[in-house]
């Protein structure tokens, strides 16, 4: 066995060093990529405050609508039971003079086909009427209870075009495309900045020695400036600049698409109320005329004026006239709120990642606010507290 000589590059001796080094730089001129950058970002938390408040808004648009379809729903009831009530006795008093041989037959079959068909109307408003029930709790988080009729809404615009400029203003739809065209702007600019120069003001220091010997010290400073200027990057920059441009031209787009919706909502809201309001003015008086007429009727039939058939007829017009008369009074409660929702709003400062925001108020919440009913009212805080808006919630919190 023949040994290997040792390597004498090997026997030298060995040294172990050790060095650190720390480096700094700040952006001087970076051609508008900055500046961007900070406008997208106030753009995404305007247009989602906007988006936040539009669905608080919609929600207690719904609790309002809600709370007027539990009112109908019992009004409805209450209307078939007068009915049932009604009819009942008519079916008896017809029983009787059948008995004693003044009527035939057929005015006992026609008031009891009369009774029976009020029974399942009304047995099927009571499921309508639980049903709506059920729709309450799903968005207040309690059943109803002793609901009472609002008032009317105070403070609403004085005409149409009133009612239309507040909407500019105030609408959560405008404001939310609005931010959406200021952030295509500045997506186009922070596009466009990374062809651009940059300037960077570079420093940094480094320190080293040598463990076995302590006077090996040394140490290195250095401050520079740093300007980069892409030159050739296969177009990319400007296929993204030119992305960002006809993204821009389709906000601008869907910002006069918004503008004519909110108009065309506005307006909508606006005639519907007013005729809503005639609607319910005219079925009041309806219901006035059907009752006295059945009161006409019925004192008629008994001195032998008028017959069965038209007693129950009678009866038939007045359970419609009160059906129509509580479906005019859910629209315009509907009307009011909505006239609300796109025009009119309160506001409250703010400071967001420190930065000055003016945040829409919920106009659906100041509708509820002016109403008289205490159930509405509790019905809102209440729906507010159990955080209906978890997804929009989430994405503002995530904008901020």
């Amino acid at each position: 066995m023949t040994a290997i000589p040792d390597n004498p590059a090997l026997e030298g001796d060995r040294t172990e060093t050790w060095s650190s080094s720390a480096n700094v730089s700040q952006l001087l001129f970076g051609s508008g990529r900055v500046v961007a950058s900070t406008r997208a970002a106030r753009a995404q938390i305007a247009g989602a405050v906007a988006d936040y408040e539009l669905a608080s808004q919609t929600l207690l648009l719904n609790v309002t609508q809600a709370y007027a379809d539990v009112r109908q729903a019992q009004a409805v009831v209450a209307a078939r039971e007068t009915t049932v009530s009604n009819l009942t006795r008519l079916f008896e008093y017809a029983q009787a003079q059948f008995d004693a041989g003044v009527v035939t037959r057929t005015d006992v079959a026609q008031s009891q086909a009369r009774l029976a068909q009020a029974r399942t109307q009304l047995v099927q408003a009571q499921g309508a009427m639980a049903a709506a029930v059920q729709a309450y709790q799903r968005l207040v988080g309690r059943p109803p209870s002793n609901l009472t009729s609002p008032a009317a809404t105070a403070g609403l615009p004085s005409d149409l075009q009133t009612a239309l400029d507040l909407s500019v203003d105030n609408s959560p739809v405008l404001i939310s495309a609005m931010a959406d065209t200021r952030l295509a702007d500045a997506n186009v600019d922070a596009a466009a900045s990374q062809g651009r120069v940059n300037v960077t003001l570079e420093a940094g220091t480094s320190i080293g020695a040598d463990f076995d010997d302590d006077d090996s010290e040394s140490t290195n400073d250095s401050v520079g400036l740093r300007v980069s200027v892409p030159l050739f990057q296969g177009g990319a920059i400007r296929s993204r600049t030119r992305a960002q441009r006809a993204l821009r031209s389709a906000s601008n787009l869907d910002l006069a698409a918004a503008q004519r919706g909110v108009q065309e909502s506005v307006t909508n809201a606006w005639t519907g109320l007013a005729s809503a309001r005639a609607a319910v003015d005219s079925a009041r008086e309806q219901v006035e005329a059907a009752e006295l007429a059945y009161e006409g009727v019925t004192l008629e039939q008994e001195t032998g004026l008028r017959s069965t058939v038209e007693v129950l007829d009678q009866e038939a017009d007045l359970l419609t006239a009160r059906i129509r008369w509580r479906k005019p009074s859910v629209i315009w409660l509907w009307r009011n709120a909505k006239c609300w929702r796109p025009s009119v709003s309160f506001r409250s400062r703010r400071k967001v990642a420190g930065l000055s925001r003016t945040r829409t108020a919920c106009a659906g919440v100041k509708f509820i606010r002016s109403a008289s009913a205490p159930d509405l009212r509790q019905a809102a805080l209440c729906c507010a507290e159990i955080r209906a808006l978890p997804s929009a919630f989430s994405r503002l919190s995530a904008a901020t």
